[in-house]
């Protein structure tokens, strides 16, 4: 299963950008695994994985961190 999620960044000179997605589709309650993440064509694979995360989770979860990346 994969899912291309648009998402844009506001520039923020200096410290960290975020930006909040949501799935297209919907999951059912359970602990599911994420083995690959990536922000096309920005970033190459996210470090750490597999993530593991629970459904439903807090607010906000899971929170993906693409800061290994470059942009030219």
């Amino acid at each position: 299963m994969a899912e291309d999620i648009p998402v844009s960044f506001t520039p923020v000179f200096g410290t960290a950008s975020v930006s909040s997605f949501s799935t297209q589709g919907q999951y059912k309650q359970g602990t599911w695994t994420i083995t690959k993440a990536q922000v096309k064509p920005l970033t190459g694979m996210l470090q750490g994985l597999p993530l593991t995360v629970d459904l439903p989770g807090k607010l906000g979860s899971p929170v993906l961190d693409f800061s290994g990346g470059a942009c030219n």
